[in-house]
């Protein structure tokens, strides 16, 4: 995504979270927090011309983010360690957007959409690694971030299902 927009897609997005959860991920979610968020409409579209798709790119850039920030170092940690712990961090960032993410999980699953699904699922597994210390530059490197995309969706559908305590 291009950063001119970042600001416009981080406003957009904490404008259209609350909705999500009733409305789902819809071009009409994405007018009215544009508009809740004091954005013009040319901006707006500037900002996801690829539409509800860019503001679940948005949204999981978000997440990212959020989980690259609240991970420590890791020192000490065997690598299978850092992985498990990377993963189960970026479900607890989401955790306050439990609802939204399982929307965007099923919007992102009809026909035609899944590219971008898979995109945003290697993106995290690619943060995780390079988070985990990975320094593969042959077939390793792109191995680890497939096994690691299809752990990241099994662990949210069974995330997406899981009521219990921590």
């Amino acid at each position: 995504m291009d950063e001119a927009y970042k600001d416009i897609r981080k406003a957009v997005l904490a404008a259209a979270l609350p909705e999500i959860a009733f409305d789902g991920w819809t071009d009409e979610v994405l007018a009215r927090a544009g508009e809740a968020a004091g954005i013009d409409d040319n901006s707006l579209h500037l900002a996801f011309s690829g539409g509800v798709g860019d503001l679940i790119a948005a949204f999981s850039s978000h997440g990212d983010a959020a989980m690259l920030a609240a991970l420590e170092v890791p020192d000490e940690m065997k690598i299978r360690d850092r992985i498990r712990h990377a993963v189960r961090v970026r479900l607890e960032v989401d955790a306050d957007h439990r609802e939204a993410a399982r929307r965007a999980a099923g919007w992102l699953s009809l026909p035609g959409r899944q590219v971008l699904g898979g995109r945003l699922v290697y993106n995290t597994a690619d943060h995780i690694w390079h988070w985990a210390g990975d320094t593969a530059t042959d077939y390793n490197h792109y191995s680890k971030r497939l096994i690691l995309s299809g752990v990241l969706g099994a662990t949210r559908l069974v995330w997406f299902g899981d009521e219990s305590e921590g």
